[in-house]
């Protein structure tokens, strides 16, 4: 259990480093009339949540790694140390090897961060590119520790590739949360029009990007499901089983959700009182994050659990 709720934070930490950096894109391409002002504001805070989700990216990527190494010793991780297992591992296994590189892209990450928070304008788009290029080759990486890495079959690159895809579109989706509800959050009565411009015009960006993220999620959903499934009757019992039933209603409410924000909320944003529209999203937006925090603690129990009957 403490290992898919370790795997859950670096998936979610992981994700949400990628969530703040696109908030920051689409902040930095606002229309500059009426809404850098209040872009520049939010830019700083989007900022210091995408810092703080890579220190959270580095703190529980080393309680996993530990956690794996207790897991696969079936020891203390004090005794894994001593026995050389923790060794083994990160020089002899391939999973050792995918650590490594881990560590080299977070290590690259926090430098980027340095710079782009030293840069402006032009630099600065550069400085954004590299870091979200980055935080993506972060959360792709995690498809090598999962079961798609395990495939022996002669589709295992593709089943890797698959579940990075899933991942992906996981992270534009559920990524954009937290920086939405900050956005919304502030934009009471009397804040002026740059703060309803601004959460007007980032609200239909990312709305757009959301369905995009939908339609990968469920068509690499399928995918993957297929590539590891072996027989019908995985889907019908075990842990497994349950598990992804569980993550597929849940994914259901939040397309619900969504739905409604997009065809109902957000245009009511540019009407002449938004205030009850705004009030309405981020309620809603914080139903989502909290479906979406449930959604990933059961991909982290996924991740450790094979199909199967026997799984029980």
């Amino acid at each position: 259990m403490s290992l898919a709720v370790i795997r859950a934070i670096h998936f979610a930490a992981a994700i949400q480093v990628i969530g703040a950096l696109l908030f920051l894109w689409i902040v930095d391409d606002a229309p500059p009339s009426d809404i850098h002002p209040a872009g520049r504001a939010r830019s700083g805070l989007l900022a210091h949540l995408a810092i703080l989700s890579v220190a959270a990216v580095a703190a529980s990527g080393i309680a996993w790694f530990a956690l794996q190494v207790t897991d696969m010793t079936e020891g203390s991780l004090t005794a894994a140390w001593t026995s050389g297992a923790v060794h083994t591992v990160l020089f002899k296994t391939h999973a050792g090897t995918i650590w490594w590189v881990r560590l080299a892209i977070v290590t690259a990450l926090a430098i980027v961060f340095i710079g782009l928070a030293r840069s402006r304008a032009a630099p600065r788009r550069v400085a954004l590119i590299a870091a979200l290029t980055l935080a993506v080759a972060n959360l792709a990486s995690c498809a090598w520790l999962s079961h798609a890495a395990a495939d022996p079959g002669p589709f295992g690159a593709l089943h890797i590739g698959v579940h990075a895809a899933h991942m992906l579109g996981a992270s534009l989706w559920l990524g954009g949360f937290i920086p939405l509800a900050m956005l919304l959050s502030p934009a009471q009565p009397g804040r002026g029009k740059n703060d309803l411009a601004l959460v007007h015009y980032v609200s239909v960006r990312f709305g757009s990007i959301a369905l995009f993220a939908v339609a990968v999620i469920v068509l690499t959903g399928i995918a993957n499901t297929v590539l590891l499934v072996q027989d019908a009757s995985d889907l019908t019992s075990g842990a497994f089983a349950k598990l992804l039933a569980a993550k597929l209603l849940l994914l259901l409410v939040m397309v619900v959700l969504a739905g409604n924000n997009r065809q109902w909320l957000v245009p009511r944003l540019a009407s002449a009182k938004p205030w009850d529209a705004i009030a309405w999203l981020r309620r809603s937006v914080l139903a989502e994050l909290a479906l979406g925090a449930a959604v990933l603690l059961i991909a982290g129990a996924l991740g450790i659990t094979p199909p199967g009957a026997a799984t029980e």
